[in-house]
């Protein structure tokens, strides 16, 4: 997400993660980088715009990368979770 001083803050570009390849490591713990991709900067909102700040396949623009830590751990009953990554809780 973008921060925008004036209007709402909005969707700057996507990471994706293939849940197979994370799977297949095992478990355990490691770093990754992550490139960031979405539309091109100072774009016009459009339908456009925000299938590619969705979709990197479609981006055409690099917006930068970040780097990610992996951690898998084996567990007889997986809980699926959604957590904010808001500012607060970084």
């Amino acid at each position: 997400m973008d921060e925008d001083d004036i209007g709402k803050d909005e969707l700057a570009g996507t990471i994706t993660f293939m849940t197979k390849d994370l799977v297949e490591r095992g478990e355990q713990s490691f770093f990754m980088w992550k490139n960031i991709y979405g539309s091109p900067m100072g774009q016009k909102d459009s339908a456009a715009k925000n299938l590619m700040n969705n979709h990197p396949s479609l981006a055409t623009h690099w917006k930068g990368r970040v780097l990610c830590k992996i951690e898998s751990y084996s567990t007889l009953k997986p809980i699926a979770k959604l957590a904010d990554a808001s500012k607060a809780s970084i």
